[in-house]
């Protein structure tokens, strides 16, 4: 899908929230606060899923457990 391209609000909206995941819970780390009800990137793979803000070397790694609990 070409961005240039797109004049509908809600279909770019949709398209920027495919790999991205709303927090259910607060997560707190040593170094970050992941509040609630706001958006993060997500990369998922055999061991949990890992959140990220805009860097992925820095983030979280959340195992499937805590999956349920946060996502």
């Amino acid at each position: 899908m070409d961005l240039d391209k797109i004049t509908d609000i809600e279909v770019l909206r949709n398209l920027c929230k495919f790999y991205m995941v709303q927090l259910k819970e607060d997560i707190v780390t040593t170094t970050r606060l992941y509040e609630k009800g706001k958006w993060y990137h997500c990369i998922q793979d055999e061991d949990g899923a890992f959140l990220y803000l805009e860097d992925p070397s820095c983030g979280v790694q959340l195992t499937f457990d805590e999956m349920f609990i946060y996502l």
